[in-house]
């Protein structure tokens, strides 16, 4: 694995945890403004509001876990205790697939003596 690969992986990665992050912090902003201009805080609006953003975590962890077992496919190396994580956890998921990806990278990249 070359350096621009890693730097790859972790640009993609780094796109799907700001989307990950940013939705919630949208959606409580929007809730709040709406707040202030209507008198009943607990309408449908509120509620649907709220539930979206577990509904859109849920769908995101799993897209992460997915592309996260596809990339562990394209490395050749298989863990499941990974994947498990990034379904329930999407960044703890990441952060151990990169560290896991720059450990190949460093071994990739050492004189054959050294491995």
């Amino acid at each position: 694995m070359t350096d621009i690969l890693f730097k790859r992986l972790i640009n993609k990665y780094a796109i799907l945890l700001v989307i990950g992050m940013a939705y919630p912090f949208v959606i409580n902003m929007t809730m709040s403004y709406l707040n202030t201009f209507t008198e009943v805080s607990d309408s449908i609006v509120f509620s649907t509001l709220s539930y979206s953003i577990y509904v859109f975590q849920l769908i995101l962890n799993i897209i992460t876990s997915i592309i996260v077992y596809n990339d562990m496919k394209n490395f050749r190396t298989r863990s499941n205790f990974i994947v498990i994580v990034s379904l329930l956890f999407s960044i703890v998921g990441v952060v151990m697939f990169l560290l896991m990806a720059g450990r190949e990278l460093k071994t990739s990249q050492m004189p054959p003596e050294i491995k």
